[in-house]
């Protein structure tokens, strides 16, 4: 029996799932400084350029259990990068942000470059071949599998998201990469995931594993703080040693400048639309999710620490980053 098996029958029904999934350039709103911040986010079908063309997705194809008219963290995700995937309500949330910080889809920009820089140091530095995303989001240019299997085209790959929509378009595009595999599940609820068949049985549980949460685990529901902390170490617990986290996060940069004031502002609209509640945590809360690992730098001579996600090992020099560019961080660690 596999560890990733093995650890259901020690581990207890997991927490309430999370219906929305990956990536959002938004957090929460401010209850009070000892708080952490929290919003409620919105959204359905959008007519889209792709291509040069224009693009009409009709809600009446939804997936089954999908609402037109509730938006998806993931869509409004897509969106944002400039994507086909999403609803007009998702569209409508992502302006209502946009409004108040007009380099909101920077944020989004900003997560997608960094996971192909950790996708990358990965494969081509640690020795690592397989890996366990978390929350992954629509299909959209440099996946995973892509960037990973560039540099071993052995390497495994397993999608996890909990979006209906998400799951339609990956396993279509996957449909014929036999390393890579994709199951629905929710963060929030890690037994679920690896109670799963194809999560054990496509993984080597006793092979060191790339552990992936980008951009997810904010979007806990904003109620309980622990929540991410307790999904987080449920999976990190059955890693095999030589494993490796990545997590990106929304920053709360709770220091009173600024861009504190302007998250602020930004949370308050978000916090009006109709998408679920997130939470944005300070450096040592994000800190905390690492259950159990040790950070490994963040650039050449950089401490072992949470660094913006812009300047995580960038490919040249970041220069001046926005409001947007400055509230999504991020770290790499080992499980010794």
């Amino acid at each position: 029996m596999s560890s990733a098996r093995r650890c259901c029958a020690q581990v207890g029904a997991g927490p309430a799932r999370a219906e929305d999934r990956i990536g959002c350039a938004v957090v929460g709103r401010v209850f009070s400084r000892r708080q952490p911040r929290t919003a409620t986010l919105g959204a359905a079908w959008i007519t889209v350029p792709v291509c040069g063309e224009v693009r009409v997705v009709d809600p009446r194809d939804a997936p089954p259990g999908v609402d037109p008219e509730q938006s998806s963290v993931a869509r409004v995700y897509d969106y944002l990068l400039g994507g086909k995937y999403h609803y007009e309500i998702d569209r409508q949330v992502a302006e209502q942000v946009a409004r108040t910080m007009p380099d909101v889809a920077a944020l989004a920009r900003v997560n997608r470059h960094l996971l192909t820089r950790v996708c990358r140091f990965l494969s081509h530095h640690t020795g690592i071949k397989q890996f366990l995303d978390i929350g992954c989001g629509m299909p959209g240019t440099e996946n995973v599998h892509e960037i990973v299997q560039r540099a071993d085209p052995q390497t495994k790959v397993l999608y996890v998201d909990y979006d209906p929509v998400v799951a339609a378009h990956a396993r279509a595009m996957l449909d014929e990469n036999e390393f890579t595999e994709f199951v629905q599940g929710d963060v929030f609820d890690p037994v679920s995931i690896l109670e799963q068949a194809t999560v054990s049985e496509h993984l080597d549980w006793d092979e060191p594993i790339a552990l992936l949460f980008m951009a997810v685990l904010h979007h806990d529901g904003g109620g309980d703080r622990g929540r991410a902390a307790a999904a987080t170490q449920v999976l990190i617990d059955q890693l095999p040693s030589g494993s490796y986290v990545a997590i990106s996060h929304l920053l709360d940069p709770a220091d009173g400048s600024e861009d504190d004031r302007t998250v602020a502002e930004v949370l308050d609209v978000v916090h009006g639309t109709s998408m679920k509640d997130v939470t944005a945590r300070t450096r040592a809360e994000i800190k905390e999710l690492f259950h159990g690992t040790e950070l490994i730098p963040s650039g050449p001579n950089q401490p072992a620490d949470i660094e913006l996600a812009a300047r995580w090992w960038p490919d040249g020099p970041p220069g001046d980053l926005s409001v947007a560019e400055r509230i999504l961080a991020a770290g790499v660690a080992k499980k010794p």
